[in-house]
């Protein structure tokens, strides 16, 4: 049924009224999960699985979200904002690991590193308490995020 004011078409009764459990936009965030390949899907799930790890505090993870310090959530947003970098390479470029290997695989090796570096702590916790392991773990995650961004900034160049 059209609204005459509006011009929209929206899912409705005889009556006119709208249906109570249609949320706005889901077709849309459909349609844009079907398009994403599985490596963009895989990036998601683990950013959205992120946030319950860190609020839960699992293995002493940092959490983003504390309420006496509300700037805190902006640190988890840029935070989800790397790990969800592949994919908005990817819905922007769904050709891009062929067409730009070097910005893509950057992408990828930044929004890991994001992602891991204070998983480690999780995984191993003889890394909190041998200081030549947890230096050597940082300047490797150090050296990996730098390889990624040059990746990413070389690959900008080639365009």
């Amino acid at each position: 049924m059209t609204d005459p004011t509006s011009g929209a078409s929206a899912a409705s009764t005889e009556l006119g009224v709208v249906d109570p459990i249609r949320i706005p936009g889901l077709g849309r965030a459909r349609g844009t999960w079907r398009r994403l390949p599985t490596l963009a899907r895989v990036f998601v799930a683990l950013a959205i699985l992120d946030y319950p790890l860190r609020f839960l505090h699992v293995g002493g993870l940092f959490s983003f979200i504390d309420l006496e310090v509300p700037i805190t959530l902006l640190w988890g947003l840029t935070h989800t904002a790397i790990v969800l970098l592949p994919v908005a390479l990817l819905l922007r470029q769904p050709a891009a690991p062929a067409t730009h290997p070097l910005i893509f695989r950057g992408a990828i090796a930044v929004a890991l590193v994001e992602l891991l570096s204070d998983y480690s702590f999780v995984i191993s916790p003889d890394f909190s308490s041998n200081l030549e392991l947890w230096t050597v773990l940082r300047l490797l995650m150090a050296a990996a995020r730098t390889a990624g961004y040059l990746a990413i900034g070389v690959g900008l160049l080639r365009l």
